[in-house]
């Protein structure tokens, strides 16, 4: 099984993927995946990010997993991935986001572009696209601790919870944060 860990830059994907491994998960980041295979077809200038040959990780990914192996793909690209049976998308408070992202020192219109992005559902819209309600569940990360997520998703993988466990696709509404001058503009 192929688990999908995606989200918003900054909602806390690779912290707790990296969590995952200490409890012996396999975890795949995309983006290290890419650059180690030469899986990177051009560099975006404007959003200071590489751009995923996404078909080439894929067939790397079949060819290379096991259909008995659980294996998490971390990336906020992940869910676009054909070979993913679940997808877990983490999600985080726009205000909480920010803070998270001005962090990193990014620039303004990469912030906004992702709190944007994250007002509006994106990755979790293209994942119900994708892969359908029954297999996305949403983690909301914005009050609860890296490793409090981990554990219940290892929990999950381990069988002593369920995927029911956590919350179905559609239960945060952050729309009214498109309009609110403290978090959108600077």
């Amino acid at each position: 099984m192929i688990i999908a860990l995606t989200g918003t830059p900054g909602t806390g994907k690779t912290t707790i993927a990296s969590i995952l491994k200490k409890y012996g998960v396999s975890v795949i980041s995309l983006k290290k995946l890419a650059e180690q295979h030469s899986f990177v077809e051009s560099y975006d200038e404007q959003r200071q990010s590489n751009i995923l040959d996404l078909d080439a990780i894929e067939q790397y990914l079949k060819k290379t997993i096991k259909k008995d192996e659980l294996i998490i793909v971390e990336s906020h690209l992940a869910h676009l991935l054909c070979v993913v049976d679940f997808v877990i998308v983490l999600r985080c408070h726009p205000q909480t986001l920010r803070k998270r992202l001005e962090q990193r020192n990014w620039p303004w219109k990469k912030i906004y572009e992702n709190l944007e992005s994250e007002i509006l559902d994106v990755i979790l819209c293209e994942s119900v696209n994708d892969h359908g309600k029954q297999s996305v569940k949403e983690i909301d990360t914005s009050t609860v601790s890296a490793e409090n997520i981990a554990e219940n998703i290892f929990q999950i993988i381990n069988g002593s919870k369920t995927f029911s466990t956590l919350l179905e696709p559609g239960n945060f509404d952050w729309s009214e944060y498109l309009f609110d001058a403290n978090i959108m503009e600077q």
